[in-house]
């Protein structure tokens, strides 16, 4: 069973204890009946509002994820939410993650727009069939407001290149996305991160 954790930007609030208590719950009845049940929940320990708080306080984004993924441990703690078997780091898996985004952008079913991946709700016709919501049936921007950069304010980021910064040097993200049938795409990364090579003029106006 997987679900999804924390991001580990600030303290903890409703919606995380929520989640937490509802799949513990579901951990609980099902290893009543199953043994070898393993349980997955993952730490989102790299994103963008963890480098907004890191910038913030002036440390390094690794400083912030620590001190919130030992809070939320903490607070889970108290609220009697036994730990998963496995608790992977996003860190630990960005590779992986950018073969899978690469593999949606090669199908069509993600998008590049203001320096964000997100997936297109709209490609996948059975979007929803799970939680037995209908996107037309959504309100947008009930919880949060919609970003500007979205076709559909459905759509969701799968991942942020000024995250990637973080991690990688500009040409390693253009490397590990360039076997991705994504020209669009590309076109938009490289002059975006990469500095153009220098004119025979700045040359020699640097001289």
């Amino acid at each position: 069973m997987y679900a999804c954790g924390p991001t580990v930007y600030g303290p903890g609030h409703i919606g995380n204890g929520r989640s937490a208590i509802v799949f513990d719950c579901l951990n609980r009845v099902l290893r009543f009946n199953y043994n070898d049940l393993i349980y997955a929940r993952n730490i989102t320990d790299i994103d963008d509002k963890i480098i907004n708080a890191s910038n913030d306080e002036g440390v390094d984004p690794s400083v912030i994820a620590k001190r919130y993924t030992e809070q939320y441990h903490l607070d889970f703690k108290k609220l009697h939410i036994l730990p998963p078997d496995i608790e992977p780091l996003a860190t630990d898996h960005i590779i992986q993650m950018i073969e899978f985004i690469k593999n949606l952008l090669e199908r069509g079913n993600a998008y590049l727009s203001e320096s964000h991946i997100l997936f297109d709700v709209e490609k996948f016709s059975n979007y929803g069939s799970l939680s037995g919501r209908k996107i037309e049936e959504m309100i947008p921007g009930a919880r949060i407001e919609v970003a500007s950069y979205k076709k559909n304010p459905s759509d969701f980021v799968l991942c942020s290149l000024a995250t990637l910064l973080i991690i990688f040097p500009a040409q390693t993200i253009v490397s590990l996305f360039a076997n991705a049938i994504v020209p669009p795409c590309l076109a938009l990364l490289i002059p975006t991160f990469i500095p153009a090579a220098p004119t025979i003029d700045d040359i020699a106006q640097s001289e």
